[in-house]
C-alpha cells in the first residue's frame, strides 16, 4: 500500500469522524433549543 493511499484513507476517516461530531453537536443544540 502506498503512502499516498494510506494518507487518503486516514483523511477520509477523519473527515467522516468530523461529520459525525458535527451531527452530534447539531442534534444537541436542537435538543437544547426544544427544551428551552
Amino acid at each position: 500500500m502506498s503512502a499516498r493511499r494510506l494518507s487518503r484513507l486516514k483523511f477520509g476517516f477523519w473527515g467522516v469522524t468530523d461529520l459525525v461530531h458535527l451531527q452530534i453537536e447539531w442534534h444537541q443544540s436542537r435538543l437544547s433549543d426544544i427544551r428551552a
